[in-house]
């Protein structure tokens, strides 16, 4: 068979399928011999506040892709990497991902053959807990269990109140049974190492450091380091506590956005985590690990005292460092904080939500877009040369922007100017609509050319207006402005 075409039904889940278990696909393939790699469409729809009541599905360009056979069945989370990723996205996820990765340094207990890795360094080791017998089997003489005596000799860490950055020994128990299902990775009970509860909450991973013995069950796993490398498991405790290693995995693992989200150890251990000489800023690397060093050896205490806001405090202060730590620039950082903003919360929505990536933007937002786009396009621009950006036009659903190449004397800073456009905005609307078989349509980004003048014309909806889409909507107006001087368009 030949794939012509996969669109994915995900993010429409409970929008067309209110009692939906999973997520479904549309696949459409023709019978062909060939068996030849090759390319085919897909199409990755967003939910919309019409979607639901409709069962119109909304198809903007920007969710259509074109894959190739070979690249997914190479790597079958290609789907899930394309189904939000931008072109400024796309670009810092490939960036992170030429670092060294967590498995590089992180054995796997029960599949590791020997303590050493790269340069006869000792590996650290990651396990999960212990598995429990079910309170409804623990009377049933037949089921399968074994015995721990860690379970019963050391205190015992409920998952519900696992706290990031360091456990709170309030919330250590006694455990009296030592009957388990699976005793799991003892040796990550106690001596240096790091914490990761498998379960997301408000969008982050979370994790934690601690020397402290204590037990704990499957839903969390320990990565045990040797006594030497105590610094830098308390850097790795930090780091995947960032927004930044959220966004890498919200990119690369196929779970996020699902009813209960969790990232397996495998997908865990395909996070970046470079040495500070790794990054091409070595001292600015040093620098924040110092700070994100400090910030875990500081956390038990302060968090003990639970000042007002103190751990979004902390955590404000890790997404920056982290930023440093990986040699991020502003607008790479820009690309994570909105992406965590905005489009994770509004995953899968369902039927009675009203994600606010769905509101017309506001002022502020407009201006904030048309301040990154001047600057991206500046990149590309003569020195004696820049682009005005003004809004001329918008209704309910659609907005145009005039786009003007003018002299740096010329240039003015965005501004509204409503009362230009009157019957534009209606005709663009008809032209923006192209009709596809069945309920479904696709709206066009649409761009056209008078003079020095370009009418970029884009969907009334944040998702569209948020700073990022800026840097890539720069890149589409650079690249047609290439294929326009090349007799291409």
């Amino acid at each position: 068979a030949r794939v012509r075409r996969i669109v994915n039904y995900a993010d429409l889940r409970f929008q067309l399928f209110s009692a939906a278990v999973q997520p479904a696909a549309l696949f459409i393939a023709g019978l062909n011999p060939d068996a030849a790699p090759h390319e085919f469409d897909y199409w990755a729809p967003k939910a919309s506040p019409s979607s639901g009541a409709t069962r119109l599905v909304s198809i903007n360009e920007v969710d259509k892709k074109r894959l190739n056979t070979m690249m997914v069945e190479k790597d079958p989370l290609e789907f899930n990497k394309r189904m939000w990723m931008t072109g400024p996205e796309s670009k810092l996820f490939r960036y992170l991902s030429t670092y060294p990765r967590l498995r590089a340094k992180v054995a796997q207990h029960g599949r590791s053959k020997t303590g050493q890795g790269k340069d006869s360094e000792p590996m650290w080791v990651i396990g999960q807990g212990f598995q429990p017998v079910p309170e409804d089997r623990l009377e049933d003489a037949s089921y399968g269990r074994t015995g721990s005596e860690a379970v019963t000799a050391m205190p015992f860490l409920p998952a519900r109140l696992f706290r990031i950055f360091a456990p709170d020994p309030t919330a250590l128990v006694l455990r009296h049974d030592r009957a388990v299902r699976r005793r799991g990775f003892e040796k990550g009970f106690d001596g240096p190492r790091v914490l990761i509860s498998q379960g997301i909450g408000n969008r982050r991973l979370k994790a934690a450091y601690s020397e402290t013995s204590f037990t704990f069950q499957d839903a969390i796993q320990a990565i045990a380091v040797p006594e030497s490398d105590r610094e830098r498991a308390k850097l790795l405790s930090a780091l995947l506590n960032s927004k930044l290693l959220f966004w890498y995995a919200f990119h690369s693992t196929s779970s996020i956005g699902s009813e209960r989200p969790k990232v397996h150890q495998d997908q865990l251990l395909d996070l970046p985590f470079p040495a500070p000489e790794d990054t091409p800023e070595a001292q600015r690397s040093h620098n924040a690990a110092k700070g994100l060093i400090a910030l875990i050896d500081g956390a038990s205490g302060k968090l003990t005292m639970q000042p007002p806001n103190l751990l979004d405090r902390m955590l404000d202060e890790v997404d920056r460092l982290a930023g440093d730590y990986f040699a991020l620039t502003e607008r790479e950082m820009l690309v994570v904080e909105e992406t965590w903003e905005y489009v994770v919360p509004a995953l899968q929505p369902r039927p009675s939500a009203f994600p606010k990536i769905w509101e017309p933007p506001t002022d502020e937002q407009r201006r904030g877009y048309a301040q990154v786009l001047t600057s991206s396009l500046d990149d590309w621009t003569e020195a004696d040369s820049r682009v005005s950006v003004a809004l001329v036009a918008r209704n309910h659903d659609l907005a145009v922007l005039r786009l003007r190449l003018c002299s740096t004397e010329d240039w003015a800073e965005y501004r509204e100017e409503l009362n230009e456009v009157g019957k534009l905005l209606a005709d663009v609307a008809r032209e923006s609509n192209t009709e596809l078989p069945g309920n479904i349509h696709q709206v066009s980004n649409l761009r056209m050319y008078a003079g020095d003048d370009m009418y970029m014309v884009k969907p009334n909806s944040l998702r569209f207006w948020m700073r990022s889409a800026a840097q890539d909507d720069a890149e589409q107006v650079v690249v047609d402005i290439e294929e326009f001087r090349r007799g291409i368009g």
